[in-house]
């Protein structure tokens, strides 16, 4: 009896430390997003050039990566909730709420910088 306890502990375990993995990748997804989306930023706002067609290039260079940083934030949010879920991981209600309210946030201001950014 006392074997199948300790095999069901580590089972559990086991679980859990591939549920903080799987919240480490969604966080270092959510880091690189933000950094293609500082990089879109960057180049549409502090690099000025006098030709107006290499500019629109510019424009269009710094926006892909707006738009792309959304898609990560997007994707990565997916992929965590869905490995939650094959690993039956139960999130407590608040993180369940934090996290989608940081996804959400993070795509709400990129769309925000996509639209206003000229």
């Amino acid at each position: 009896m006392d074997e199948q306890l300790q095999r069901d502990l580590r089972t559990d375990l086991a679980k859990e430390q591939t549920v903080m993995a799987s919240e480490r990748t969604f966080l270092s997804w959510l880091r690189t997003g933000l950094a293609i989306v500082g990089g879109g930023i960057v180049i549409v706002r502090f690099i000025v050039l006098d030709d107006p067609f290499e500019h629109m290039l510019l424009l269009i260079a710094g926006k892909m990566l707006i738009l792309w940083g959304m898609l990560i934030f997007g994707l990565s949010f997916v992929n965590f909730r869905r490995q939650c879920t094959e690993k039956n991981a139960k999130l407590s209600l608040a993180a369940n709420i934090v996290i989608a309210s940081l996804v959400i946030s993070l795509i709400f201001i990129a769309l925000v910088l996509f639209i206003f950014i000229r």
